[in-house]
């Protein structure tokens, strides 16, 4: 999914929108512990501060929330399955790119790159599990601005193009720093891009930067790993498993409190799915009324497939 304007500009509006009407919003508040009580459930802050609220969502993953957070209000049962819960071995490596040319006008949102066979694919998320990195970049592309022209500037010296290259890599490089050896790399996916995009070699390339799975897992606390998901997405991690049976569309056993983010069904964060199941369970958790409309099913023509080949027989 692809926000307009780049998904900073959806945290500005929803702290617009909040605010206007009249929410408090607490920037870099860190919560310490989740106080649940009969009618209300307390945030204890660092500070030292404390808010209380009738409902609190928790986007953080379930070792956070039920391990750290919510301690004995969890319960064993949440407790233990805290202590179980797995992240993915390996987190991303981001680089992005702002060209001025054109290139391919494929309309694809993702392009996987890289990869010439699933044994290639395979290869790659083994050696990134063990801590090493493969012997090539590989993963997908995205032209941005063929989707969100808002992520390029308009005006007479284009045509300009941003582009995203997604790559999954170790959380610590094996020669050293990420720090010291983001460029190279960033270089590598920028050779990739090139020689998957038409035209891109031709381009002037004007600004690029990337941001490392260590950068990641420093920037953002549910990033453990450099992961974007806030947790792996394997059989017992998905569905109605994720993050526990007990935990359905965002609610928990405990009153007041409730869960969204990428621990949650259906477990990749720039869906929303987590978000929109959240907001759901709160209001009908307090009795309030829902006033968006079900996003219902896919249109038909977008349900539409070419007809199934009758298989071939001797």
């Amino acid at each position: 999914m692809l926000v307009a304007g780049g998904s900073k500009g959806l945290a500005n509006g929803l702290f617009r929108v909040a605010a206007r009407a009249g929410a408090r919003c607490l920037l870099s508040s860190r919560v310490v512990a989740i106080d649940p009580a009969a009618d209300r459930v307390g945030l204890a802050l660092a500070d030292g501060g404390r808010v209380e609220a009738r409902a609190v969502v928790s986007t953080l993953d379930p070792r956070a929330t039920f391990g750290t957070l919510l301690g004995r209000h969890a319960g064993p049962e949440l407790r233990a399955a805290a202590e179980r819960w797995e992240l993915e071995p390996a987190g991303s490596f981001l680089a992005h790119f702002g060209i001025r040319g054109e290139v391919d006008g494929d309309d694809a949102v993702v392009r996987v790159v890289g990869f010439q066979s699933a044994e290639q694919v395979s290869e790659h998320f083994a050696a990134c599990a063990a801590g090493r990195l493969p012997a090539r970049p590989a993963g997908h592309v995205t032209v941005t601005t063929r989707h969100d022209p808002l992520q390029a500037s308009p005006g007479p010296f284009g045509p300009l193009h941003t582009l995203r290259l997604e790559t999954l890599a170790p959380l610590h490089h094996p020669d050293g720093p990420w720090d010291r050896l983001r460029i190279p790399y960033r270089e590598r996916c920028w050779e990739l891009a090139c020689s998957s995009v038409a035209g891109l070699g031709e381009a002037e390339r004007l600004f690029s930067f990337a941001d490392s799975p260590r950068d990641l897992e420093r920037r953002f606390c549910t990033a453990g790993n450099g992961s974007l998901r806030h947790g792996s997405l394997d059989a017992g991690q998905t569905l109605a498993s994720r993050p526990h049976p007990s935990c359905p569309d965002g609610r928990t056993p405990i009153d007041g409190v409730f869960l969204g983010g990428g621990a949650t069904h259906p477990g990749v964060p720039g869906t929303l799915g987590g978000g929109y199941h959240a907001a759901a369970a709160v209001s009908a958790g307090l009795g309030l009324a829902r006033w968006w409309p079900d996003p219902g099913a896919w249109p038909e023509s977008a349900q539409r497939r070419p007809p199934c080949r009758e298989p071939k027989t001797r």
